[in-house]
């Protein structure tokens, strides 16, 4: 099946969704906090949307990279600091980042200011991870042991780097 016929064939089944501000499943990854917009189940597997908010002087997760999984970033308010590859940036409001499967990434407010963007992630199930690492970490304490994070971690195409 090509792309777009593969497209003719969920245009019937894809849910027409709107997310209101403010809503949505909230998460937290790291330092950052999350609102689940878009979720692989409502996209059928294509993609996550995350909208995120990071506060000053805090990061993200540690320099990580996904095999399988893309990775856009869309700079809503503040100032994001990217590191992709050997590349360091700082992106303002409007500014997008694409970071392709494979390439070592992280992100941090740098800032005196809190940072607000989207992260798209392709294909979805990112929101799954988050999920399953809070309630290792309500069952087990934070942090997660380096052996169970690992795992975890590993089961959702995250390597770290």
């Amino acid at each position: 099946m090509t792309p777009l016929e593969r497209t003719a064939a969920t245009q019937t089944t894809a849910p027409v969704a709107i997310v209101p501000p403010g809503q949505g499943l909230a998460l937290t990854d790291f330092d950052v906090q999350v609102i689940v917009k878009a979720s692989a189940e409502s996209t059928l597997g294509a993609f996550t949307v995350l909208e995120c908010t990071l506060a000053p002087g805090k990061s993200g997760p540690p320099l990580h990279r996904h095999l399988l999984a893309c990775e856009t970033y869309q700079v809503l308010e503040g100032e994001l600091t990217l590191r992709m590859g050997k590349r360091t940036v700082i992106a303002g409001p409007g500014s997008l980042a694409f970071v392709p499967a494979g390439v070592a990434h992280a992100f941090s407010n740098q800032s005196d200011g809190t940072v607000r963007f989207l992260a798209i992630i392709a294909p979805g199930g990112y929101e799954s991870y988050l999920q399953e690492r809070a309630k290792l970490q309500a069952e087990r304490g934070v942090p997660l042991l380096a052996d169970v994070a690992q795992e975890l971690a590993e089961r959702y195409d995250i390597e770290m780097a």
